[in-house]
């Protein structure tokens, strides 16, 4: 993701890195997105680059951050996306792509204000539910505090937990966008 609609196409050339995922520069404010937050944050500059989600107040290890469901996401098979894809010009076609995750062999496009989640390995705060599935705990497919989050800190998860769906990762490569799969395995240190 990078500040000021600065494209990922034109930062690579500049040799400025590209591993993060929206374009917008909104104003921060504190909301509640209708597709899928069950959380107060705010959208506004990342420190790791771009436009980030940000806690709007203390969150709870184990708190629901996201539901992932229809309303939240769409799932796409390659026929439906290469059908969408064809109707976009080459920044919106990279913008959709590198806004889609793939997940138990799912190809999944955010919708909302989600695809702003940047990724980190080391400073992850968010992912599956922390005492695993079931029994009212989690789902195994929405986002959950791995901690205490604090106002103001950044919401990051791991996008080297994410599946590697082949005809998704050539897409992208045909596109010169890059898949969450490959800018978590980019940068593992982030």
């Amino acid at each position: 993701m990078l500040h000021a609609a600065v494209s990922a196409a034109s930062a690579r050339r500049a040799g400025r890195p590209t591993y993060l995922r929206g374009r917008m520069s909104p104003t921060p404010s504190r909301r509640l997105d209708p597709t899928g937050f069950a959380v107060p944050y705010e959208l506004r500059p990342s420190p790791i680059a771009g436009v980030g989600i940000f806690a709007a107040c203390h969150i709870s290890r184990g708190a629901l951050l996201w539901k992932a469901d229809n309303s939240s996401q769409v799932v796409h098979s390659e026929e439906q996306l290469r059908a969408k894809l064809a109707l976009l010009g080459a920044q919106e076609a990279i913008d959709l792509l590198e806004h889609i995750y793939s997940w138990r062999g799912e190809v999944l496009e955010i919708v909302g204000d989600a695809k702003y989640w940047n990724h980190s390995r080391t400073s992850q705060n968010t992912g599956n539910h922390p005492d695993g599935d079931g029994d009212g705990r989690g789902d195994g497919v929405s986002s959950y505090a791995l901690r205490d989050i604090e106002p103001g800190e950044e919401l990051l998860d791991d996008y080297t937990a994410y599946s590697n769906v082949p005809w998704f990762e050539a897409l992208c490569s045909q596109h010169q966008a890059r898949s969450c799969t490959s800018v978590g395995h980019a940068f593992v240190m982030a």
